[in-house]
C-alpha cells in the first residue's frame, strides 16, 4: 500500500517524464507544489483516496499546464 508521500513523487516523476524539457529541478518543485497546495488524495488516484488505483491522466494533464505556466513566470 503506498503512503501518500509516495503517491506524490511517483505523479511528480511521471510528469516530468512525459514532460519535454523537464528534469528533476522541475520535479521537486511539482513534489513541493503537490505537498502544499493540491488535495492529491481526491485529485490524482484513479479511485479517491486509493493510491494503488494509479493515476489519473487528465489530473495529470492539468497539472503539466499548471507547471508550465509557474515555470514561465519563475523564469520570467
Amino acid at each position: 500500500m503506498k503512503t501518500e508521500t509516495q503517491f506524490i513523487k511517483e505523479v511528480a516523476t511521471t510528469y516530468a517524464m512525459t514532460t519535454p524539457k523537464a528534469g528533476k529541478r522541475e520535479a521537486d518543485l511539482a513534489v513541493y507544489i503537490l505537498k502544499n497546495f493540491y488535495c492529491v488524495e481526491s485529485y490524482f488516484p484513479n479511485v479517491e483516496n486509493d493510491f494503488d488505483s494509479g493515476i489519473n491522466l487528465s489530473s495529470l494533464e492539468t497539472l503539466r499546464a499548471q507547471m508550465e505556466k509557474i515555470m514561465q513566470a519563475i523564469e520570467g
